[in-house]
Formats: structure tokens, sequence, C-alpha cells
């Protein structure tokens, strides 16, 4: 039952690098070429199609969007219920 609400909740990581994204205007293709991380799957993380990366998808966001890694890992953990900031 826990598990069936979770999935059903919205992703709040995916609307929060979108913002990050755009506010320092940057495309998907650009973030995918400094990331390596495709657009098509950056496209879904941000339309809340896909749940929080796993790390090492963190870790290249984080550098192509020039935060830190804990940052952007707070985020991430915060759609998974484990941390509530």
């Amino acid at each position: 039952e826990d598990r069936m609400y979770r999935t059903a909740m919205p992703y709040e990581f995916g609307k929060k690098i979108k913002y990050i994204r755009t506010s320092k205007h940057m495309s998907l293709k650009y973030v995918e070429q400094l990331s390596g991380v495709s657009a098509a799957y950056l496209n879904r993380l941000e339309e809340g199609k896909s749940r929080s990366p796993a790390l090492p998808i963190i870790i290249k966001l984080s550098q192509a969007y020039d935060m830190e890694v804990i940052d952007m890992l707070k985020i991430a953990l915060k759609d998974y219920g484990i941390i509530n900031l």
C-alpha cells in the first residue's frame, strides 16, 4: 500500500531540475552535451515520468548545472521521502 502511494506521488525532482536548467538558459541538448545524460531521459525526469535518478546521474547533473552534489542529492532524496527539507 505504501509503495502504491509513493508511486502515485508527483516527483518534485523533475520540476526543480527543470527550473534550475531554464533559469540558467540551458537547453536539454546542451545539458546532454555537458553531462552525457540523454535529453530524452532529462525530459522524462522533468515531466515527472521518471523518479529521481541514481547517484551517478545526480553527480553528472550537478556538474552540468554547476551545483554542489549534496544540494542535488537533497532534492532527489526528498522525492523518496528519505529527507524532508
